[in-house]
């Protein structure tokens, strides 16, 4: 009679050796830091050189990307920076 325990430990053996692939793989994984740099409402004023009601006149009228976690706003400066660029584009456009 085979002992219940073996299947137990060939079981527990496998499923280690997938979490140790899942984390290997996923340890792997890398984003630039400029993507992933968030900013606060303090940061993208200085960022922008703009007050921080300005900030907020941007965000109340959709004119900037933002997120928004329960009542802080946040901005990821990869989106502030591809919005810069896209507006100085306008501009050019338009001739300004």
């Amino acid at each position: 009679m085979d002992n219940p325990f073996d299947h137990l430990n060939q079981r527990l053996r496998k499923i280690e050796e997938i979490i140790l692939e899942i984390s290997e793989s996923v340890s792997n994984i890398s984003i630039p830091e400029s993507q992933t740099t968030i900013l606060t409402v303090d940061d993208l004023s200085c960022l922008l050189k703009i007050s921080k009601s300005s900030v907020y006149s941007k965000v109340s009228n959709l004119e900037i990307p933002f997120h928004k976690k329960g009542k802080r706003l946040y901005f990821i400066r990869s989106e502030i920076m591809e919005y810069l660029k896209s507006d100085l584009d306008n501009d050019r456009i338009k001739g300004k």
